[in-house]
């Protein structure tokens, strides 16, 4: 299964493009990852990642799809960005946590690298999560 869902009116040329992006910011950014219910999903990515996650988010709100994105302000290092559906889309976000939590790795399981005087973002817990 496509975390795409046949709703998304992106034209099906730009799909891999919109795909790659996607996966490319979770596997460079995605802290945490977890469902708040049927509906909806929280993804969390580190704070420095915030103008991308924006960005990709108002480009895929440009197109209707059945997806709704609320990119919370940072905090203790980090950007929130809850995910919603309707009930009928509940299979597309199972997808795309999926896929985010596949393209992020063994970066979720693994201590974030330090770069020479830089603080890694911190994880996010479970209770973040929920």
């Amino acid at each position: 299964m496509t975390w795409i869902p046949d709703a998304y009116s992106l034209p099906t040329g730009d799909h891999p493009l919109r795909t790659a992006a996607f996966d490319a910011l979770f596997a460079d950014a995605l802290v945490g990852a977890g469902r708040l219910g049927a509906t909806r999903a929280r993804l969390v990515f580190a704070a420095a990642a915030e103008a991308r996650v924006r960005d990709l988010v108002t480009r895929d709100q440009a197109c209707p799809a059945p997806f709704r994105f609320t990119v919370q302000e940072p905090a203790l290092g980090r950007v929130a960005v809850e995910v919603a559906v309707p009930e009928e889309h509940a299979a597309d976000l199972d997808a795309l946590v999926v896929r985010a939590t596949a393209a992020a790795g063994a970066r979720l399981a693994a201590p974030l690298p330090r770069s020479p005087g830089a603080t890694p973002a911190p994880r996010a817990t479970d209770a973040e999560l929920s």
